[in-house]
């Protein structure tokens, strides 16, 4: 079972917080995990060294984003997506 924190757990708080699923795209064991987090953007994020779990490409991520003009400027992992709100392709 996956523990989610409170801004992942309801549509309203996810908006309010800036949460977005974000899918990875791909994973570097050096690099991190990289996620499409806008259109046409991407980020690299570095797993935390204490984290025991192996993200693949097409699984889901939930990231507060930081925006500036429409573009990200900053990006926090937050956890992994509920199902409920992984998006439809």
């Amino acid at each position: 079972m996956m523990n989610y924190d409170d801004i992942q757990i309801t549509g309203a708080s996810r908006r309010l917080n800036n949460v977005v699923a974000c899918k990875i795209i791909a994973v570097d064991p050096a690099f991190g995990i990289k996620v499409e987090a806008a259109k046409n953007q991407t980020i690299t994020l570095m797993p935390k060294n204490f984290e025991i779990f192996e993200y693949k490409p097409g699984m889901w991520v939930d990231c507060q984003l930081h925006k500036n003009n429409g573009e990200v400027t900053g990006c926090r992992r937050i956890g992994m997506t509920s199902p409920k709100f992984i998006p439809e392709e």
